[in-house]
């Protein structure tokens, strides 16, 4: 499980820095924070639709997942995300 958490991180901050190399989000944006940020956003999103089987707090994770991102630089509109 341990691994598995590792490399989900490890991939988000992957991508983000390559996000960073071309442009997308600002150079000074930290990786490990931005994806701890929006893995946490994700896990919470699904734990709590789940737990009070209300689809509409998926929305709420996508909203902080937009913030996060608007906040390192570029954010792309909605496409649903």
């Amino acid at each position: 499980m341990v691994e598995i958490q590792r490399g989900w991180l490890g991939l988000l901050e992957g991508l983000i820095e390559t996000a960073k190399e071309q442009g997308e989000l600002r150079s000074e944006t930290e990786a490990g924070q931005l994806a701890f940020e929006l893995y946490a956003a994700l896990e919470l999103a699904n734990y709590l639709s789940v737990l009070n089987r209300d689809s509409s707090i998926v929305d709420r994770g996508r909203a902080a997942i937009r913030a996060a991102l608007a906040s390192a630089g570029k954010a792309e509109p909605d496409r649903g995300v």
